[in-house]
């Protein structure tokens, strides 16, 4: 069984109550780096295996090879179970493959919604 979702493997998992839950969700769509990290120790062991293979929305997987959070065999996985899915992967890149390369990641996520007009 493929686990999809993991945190860093130094840290116990914890569990963020839902009134912080917003702040940190906001935290992080600011690029808080602190933020991810509780977030990924928050979603620690979170399988979502069984919802993979129902999603119908197109999907670009910019994957990093060697990220200690997201392994590329889950990567891979997403990419052979979600329908259509698309995967840029992303050789000798940990987790930060945006701030690695982020040229790359914005050309690539052009040319995916370029292929997938809105109808």
């Amino acid at each position: 069984m493929a686990t999809v979702s993991r945190g860093l493997p130094d840290r116990p998992h914890l569990d963020v109550p839902k009134r912080e839950a917003r702040e940190l969700l906001d935290d992080c769509r600011k690029g808080d780096a602190d933020a991810l990290a509780r977030l990924a120790d928050a979603t620690m062991g979170v399988d979502v295996e069984h919802y993979v293979a129902q999603v119908r929305a197109p999907t670009l997987i910019l994957a990093p090879a060697v990220s200690p959070l997201t392994h590329l065999a889950d990567q891979l996985y997403l990419r052979t179970t979600i329908p259509g899915a698309q995967i840029e992967v992303f050789e000798g890149r940990g987790h930060t493959v945006y701030q690695d390369e982020p040229a790359r990641c914005i050309a690539r996520l052009r040319r995916f919604i370029a292929d997938h007009p809105h109808p």
